[in-house]
C-alpha cells in the first residue's frame, strides 16, 4: 500500500475515533429567538389524563385551545404527591408521563405507568398523539417499566435522542408518631406503619428507564438504576445543560411537622451521575449523593449555565437546617457537599422565613442566571431570589391571588423572560399569570388566575380526586430553568 495513502487512512481514522470521543451533547434543544407561543399542562385525572394546551397571548395572558386524551391513566386519586419536569418539549414532540397504575392496557405491565407522545402543530399548538406499537391496532402508549412515572428529560448525542424516565412509585410520610418515637412505628397518610413500606421490597419499581426517541416514537432499552425505600422515589430528572451530567432528586421519607424531627424522616438525596453518551451507546456511572437528615422532600432544582450548581427546593427541614428552603450545592465538591455519607453540607442556601411550613418544592432559574424563583405549597407564593454563584438574596415574596391553602405547584417562564406562570394544582384548577420586570420582580396580570375550564364541566369545578396537574412545558423549547 502506498505509504502516503497509509498515512492518509490512519489520519482519517484517528479524526473519526476522536470524533466519536468528542460527540457533543445535547440537552433540551432551544430555539432561543422564538417565543412561547403554546404551553401545556397535564391534568393527571385518574379517569384518563388529558394535557392541556393553552396559547400565549402578546401580553402573557393565556387563552385555553384544548384538551387532549393522553390514553393512559393519571394518578390524582393517590392524593398529593410531588415532581418537576412531567411534561417536556423536545423539538416538535411533546412527551408526558401518565402517572397512574395501568390495569386494563394488556401492552402495559400491570400496575405499571405510561408514556405518551405527541406532535405538536406549529402553527395551532393542537396536538396528535403518536402510536408507540405500529403493529398493534389503535393508538398504543408505551409502558414507563415502573410505578407512577413523574419526570422526564432528553438529550440528543450523535444523532440518537435518549430519554430517561424516572419512576417515582410511592412516597409515604410520617403524619402520627408513636409512642416509640420512631420512623418505622410512625404512621403514614394511609394509617400504616412507615415499617410496611420499608420492608416491601420494591426497589425495582423506583427507578430510571432509558429509552431512545425516533420522530416521536420511544424504544425501551434498559433499566439504569434503582432506589431504595428509605431514599424513596425520584422527584425530578435533568441533564446538565452541556449534557455531561444527570441530576436527580429523590423525596426521602417526611415527618410533615415544622421543623421535622430528624427522627422521624429518612433524608432526600440529591444524586449526580457522569453521562457518556454517543449515537450507539448511553451510560451512567461515578453516582455520588447530598444527603442531610435535617433535609427532606427534595422536589424541584436547577442547573446553572456554567454547569457548576444545583439549586434544590425542600420543604421537611429540621430546625438545624430550617433556612435551607433552598439548598446550594456545589456539583464540584464531593468533599463535603456531594460527600455520599448523609453527612452533606450545603454550600449555600435560601431562607424562606415563616411561621407556617412554606413547602418549596419549584424551581425556576433565570437564562442569565440572576433570578431564581421558587414556588411554595403551604403559603401559595412565589419567592424571587437574586444569584451569585452560591449566594441566594431574596428580594420579593409575592402571594397568588384567590388561592386555596396547599394548591400551587409547578413554573414556567417564556422564552423571552417576560411572563411566569404557577399551576393552581390541587383545588382550584387555575393557572396564575405573571409579568416580570426588567429588575426580575413579579408582578400578577390583572386577568389573573385563569381558570381552566376544561376542568369545569358543566361549569363545576372537578375535586382533587379527580384532577390535580403536575407538569407544564413551553413550545418552542427554549431555555428550561427546571
Amino acid at each position: 500500500m502506498n505509504k502516503c495513502f497509509t498515512l492518509i487512512l490512519t489520519a482519517v481514522a484517528g479524526l473519526l475515533i476522536a470524533a466519536c470521543d468528542n460527540i457533543k451533547l445535547v440537552s433540551t434543544p432551544t430555539q432561543p429567538n422564538q417565543d412561547t407561543r403554546f404551553i401545556y399542562t397535564s391534568n393527571n385525572a385518574v379517569a384518563g389524563n388529558q394535557v392541556i394546551g393553552f396559547r400565549v397571548n402578546t401580553d402573557g395572558s393565556l387563552t385555553e385551545f384544548g384538551a387532549f386524551n393522553t390514553g393512559g391513566a393519571g394518578d390524582s386519586d393517590d392524593g398529593d404527591f410531588d415532581t418537576q419536569g412531567t411534561v417536556r418539549v423536545f423539538g416538535n414532540t411533546l412527551i408526558v408521563m401518565n402517572a397512574g397504575e395501568e390495569t386494563t392496557d394488556p401492552l402495559i405491565t400491570n400496575g405499571n405507568g405510561s408514556l405518551s407522545t405527541f406532535n405538536i402543530n406549529p402553527d395551532t399548538g393542537r396536538l396528535t398523539r403518536i402510536d408507540q406499537q405500529p403493529s398493534v391496532e389503535g393508538v398504543q402508549n408505551i409502558d414507563s417499566f415502573g410505578v407512577r412515572p413523574v419526570s422526564v428529560d432528553v438529550v440528543n448525542a450523535g444523532g440518537t435522542t435518549w430519554v430517561v424516565v424516572a419512576n417515582q412509585q410511592n412516597t409515604p410520610h410520617c403524619l402520627t408518631p408513636t409512642a416509640e418515637r420512631t420512623l418505622e412505628t410512625c404512621l403514614d397518610q394511609s394509617n400504616n406503619p412507615i415499617s410496611d413500606f420499608l420492608n416491601e421490597g420494591k426497589d425495582n419499581e423506583r427507578n430510571l428507564h432509558l429509552f431512545t426517541m425516533d420522530e416521536g416514537v420511544l424504544t425501551p432499552v434498559r433499566q439504569l438504576t434503582t432506589y431504595t425505600a428509605e431514599m424513596s422515589g425520584p422527584a425530578q430528572v435533568r441533564f446538565s445543560p452541556d449534557g455531561s451530567t444527570l441530576a436527580v432528586t429523590t423525596v426521602g421519607i417526611v415527618h410533615v411537622a415544622y421543623p421535622a424531627d430528624e427522627s422521624l424522616q429518612s433524608p432526600s438525596h440529591v444524586f449526580l451521575y457522569d453521562v457518556t453518551a454517543n449515537n450507539n451507546n448511553f451510560s451512567i456511572d461515578n453516582p455520588r449523593f447530598f444527603a442531610n437528615y435535617g433535609i427532606a422532600a427534595s422536589v424541584g432544582f436547577s442547573w446553572s449555565n456554567n454547569n457548576d450548581y444545583l439549586y434544590v427546593s425542600s420543604s421537611l427541614l429540621s430546625e438545624a437546617m430550617i433556612d435551607n428552603s433552598i439548598t446550594v450545592l456545589d456539583v464540584n465538591n464531593t468533599d463535603t457537599v456531594f460527600s455520599s455519607d448523609r453527612q452533606s453540607q450545603p454550600s449555600g442556601n435560601g431562607a424562606i422565613p415563616s411561621t407556617d411550613r412554606p413547602g418549596a418544592c419549584w424551581t425556576w432559574l433565570s437564562a442569565d442566571n440572576n433570578n431564581l424563583y421558587a414556588v411554595t405549597f403551604v403559603t401559595n407564593s412565589i419567592v424571587n431570589f437574586s444569584v451569585d454563584g452560591n449566594v441566594l438574596q431574596q428580594e420579593q415574596q409575592i402571594y397568588r391571588r384567590e388561592a386555596p391553602q396547599f394548591d400551587s405547584k409547578d413554573i414556567f417562564v417564556t422564552n423571552n423572560g417576560r411572563y411566569l406562570y404557577v399551576l393552581g394544582s390541587i383545588s382550584s384548577h387555575v393557572i396564575s399569570m405573571f409579568t416580570i420586570e426588567s429588575d426580575g420582580l413579579l408582578i400578577e396580570q390583572d386577568a389573573s388566575p385563569l381558570e381552566v375550564q376544561s376542568s369545569r364541566p358543566d361549569g363545576v369545578n372537578t375535586t382533587e380526586h379527580e384532577q390535580f396537574y403536575i407538569g407544564i412545558a413551553g413550545y418552542p423549547a427554549g431555555h428550561v430553568g427546571s
